[in-house]
């Protein structure tokens, strides 16, 4: 689900949803009048940064890890990982799709994985 604008279409990254003022507004036309929508799951790879330094000990088995910009069908920029898929075959503009990863019945984090 992505917010969108129901005035004018657009859709709001998700920096928009966590930032000032309380009550998210349209980005384009400035309204209130936002809904959550169906996103289509899919993106492509707009950036990624492969991390080989160690920073934080829970992340020790992990390196070295991917940390990727992915842009949505609908034109939303987010930070998040590509996974199933060597660091070494990511390419950007490769077409992904969205899975979660599931960290308790509240929350699942959005990551991405290649599409055939």
């Amino acid at each position: 689900m992505l917010l969108r604008c129901r005035a004018c279409g657009m859709y709001l990254s998700p920096t928009a949803y966590l930032g000032v003022p309380v009550r998210p507004r349209c980005a384009g036309c400035f309204r209130s009048d936002l809904e959550w929508s169906p996103s289509s799951g899919k993106a492509t790879l707009y950036s990624f940064a492969i991390m080989h330094q160690l920073y934080d000990e829970a992340f020790a088995a992990d390196l070295p890890y991917n940390i990727a910009v992915v842009e949505t069908d609908e034109g939303v920029r987010l930070t998040s990982q590509v996974v199933d898929c060597p660091n070494d075959r990511l390419e950007i503009g490769m077409p992904l799709e969205v899975v979660f990863e599931r960290l308790s019945d509240e929350v699942a984090i959005p990551k991405f994985t290649p599409r055939p």
